[in-house]
């Protein structure tokens, strides 16, 4: 190694010139020692950096297996209800939740209790100006007020199984802010910090989980003070199909003519405060409708569905020609597969149809039938009504069940398509046949796509024929705040960590 040098070690026959080329010689050999260090510690860095990674993966995983299991016992609960008669102010009526408060807006509890009851349930009106009240307020293209005969309010909580039995209480519990109660709020929260956009694709029942989404949000301003929550108004996007060089698909019957958008911004009262925004779209799709999915490339989870628009025992579609429900059911799978095989930080969802109670053998629609308030049980051999059959059969036909984790059997498929298939009515053929050959490029190449599509079950949340909107609708809800509650709840045991999918 190199010493410093003195004058006096230098010997008496060497120049300045030789000096000057010791003084090199230790610079260069300082700078290889240097760059050796340096080597040697972002070597350690590195594997410190990974060895955080990896134990958030494994976090992750655990964590998904956890929900998993969570939502597997959230499928096999069932609803408790409390009911207090009208002007019955016992307390022995009511539910031992300390989030109560968190919850329910104080009118509502007291309906609850029996008090206060309006003239009539039926009646659509929006009794409070600032946040949505339950039973009473603008759900999808219904007013959500609970107009079945003999409704009366209750406080109401979906039990999972193996949780433990919940007894009478006194209502007047504490509020607790120290966590987020709702689920919908969650939902937003993990939307937001992984700035990814929820899309809802489907008919008017869609429309109604939009709105509830909504008036859970708007409900939280009041309930709660750990996030302050900024809503935009709905926001209505226009579509002009013309305008993007396609046919005027919007002269259809019930076809859409514009996307409604809901902006969330989120900003925590602890730590830095930090702020995060959101949003979630409603794309009209009364029956399938693939030139809806032009407009839907900015979405990164999307939940889709179709039932209500095929009649329910020939499954013939009610639209666009009268397709067979298991070609749309194909065609729309189709789309899933290749939109989230198109960019990896994409989630598809496919929502069960709800239950119908109308007051026939089944509950299926039928002309001049009102309701009826028989249940429509499923079992493990038996699924809710025709429309769940005709899913199961589709996905059990064109998809794998995904074995991968113990507990997703029918929460997962993963499905390989044609995705320039011409049999049925898929995006692809679309375009085909309307010429517009400047949007094919995207096909070109690898025409199958394998993809993985999530089931978002919840026919059983909704097989409560008392929350229907009126007596003659046995096919939308009422705005039931724990029943949506309990449907994102759901949800949000279903997806997958957001944050891997930056």
């Amino acid at each position: 190694s190199c010493k410093p040098i003195r004058k006096e070690m230098l010997p008496k026959n060497r120049t300045p010139h030789t000096q000057a080329r010791w003084r090199v010689c230790c610079v260069f050999l300082l700078l290889a020692l240097v760059i050796q260090i340096r080597s040697v510690l972002m070597t350690g860095i590195s594997s410190n950096n990974a060895q955080p990674q990896q134990q958030r993966q494994r976090e992750q995983e655990q964590l998904h297996s956890d929900n998993c299991k969570t939502l597997i016992l959230h499928e096999g609960g069932h609803w408790e209800h409390r009911y207090a008669s009208l002007n019955n102010e016992s307390k022995n009526t009511m539910f031992n939740i300390s989030s109560v408060h968190d919850t329910y807006l104080p009118q509502e509890i007291d309906w609850m209790a029996g008090k206060g009851w309006p003239e009539r349930w039926s009646e659509c009106a929006q009794l409070n100006k600032d946040a949505p009240l339950m039973y009473k307020s603008q759900l999808g293209n219904q007013c959500g007020s609970c107009g079945v005969a003999g409704f009366k309010p209750s406080l109401s909580m979906w039990v999972p199984a193996n949780d433990t039995a919940v007894t009478p209480n006194d209502i007047s519990a504490q509020p607790r802010h120290d966590i987020i109660v709702s689920p919908s709020l969650r939902l937003i929260q993990r939307l937001a910090e992984s700035n990814n956009t929820l899309c809802f694709a489907g008919d008017s029942i869609d429309f109604q989980f939009y709105d509830a989404l909504r008036h859970n949000l708007i409900r939280q301003q009041f309930l709660q003070n750990m996030i302050n929550i900024s809503i935009s108004e709905t926001r209505k996007i226009p579509v002009n199909f013309t305008h993007v060089g396609l046919p005027p698909y919007h002269i259809y019957w019930m076809t859409m003519d514009h996307i409604k958008e809901t902006i969330v911004s989120l900003e925590y009262n602890w730590g830095n405060r930090a702020t995060y925004s959101t949003s979630f779209r409603f794309f009209k799709t009364y029956g399938w409708s693939p030139w809806n999915t032009l407009f839907m490339e900015e979405c990164d989870v999307v939940i889709l569905n179709l039932g209500l628009h095929y009649e329910a025992h020939t499954l013939l579609g009610a639209n666009y020609g009268r397709p067979k429900f298991l070609d749309d059911f194909r065609a729309a799978v189709t789309y899933l597969v290749d939109f989230v095989a198109s960019r990896k930080d994409r989630i598809a969802v496919w929502r069960s149809p709800l239950p119908q109670h109308f007051d026939t053998f089944d509950g299926h629609y039928k002309q001049g039938k009102n309701c009826s308030l028989t249940q429509l049980k499923s079992s493990q051999n038996q699924v809710i009504q025709n429309y769940n059959k005709a899913t199961d059969n589709g996905f059990d036909t064109f998809c794998e069940v995904q074995e991968s984790q113990s507990c997703s059997r029918g929460l997962e498929h993963v499905c390989t398509v044609n995705r320039t298939s011409m049999e049925y009515r898929t995006v692809y053929k679309m375009l085909v046949d309307d010429n517009c050959t400047d949007r094919l490029e995207r096909f070109d190449g690898n025409s199958t796509a394998t993809g993985r599509i999530l089931r978002w079950n919840i026919a059983d949340l909704f097989d409560v024929p008392q929350w229907h909107f009126h007596n003659a609708d046995c096919s939308h809800m009422c705005y039931v705040v724990p029943l949506y509650e309990a449907a994102f709840e759901r949800l949000g045991l279903l997806l997958p960590p957001l944050d891997r999918f930056p």
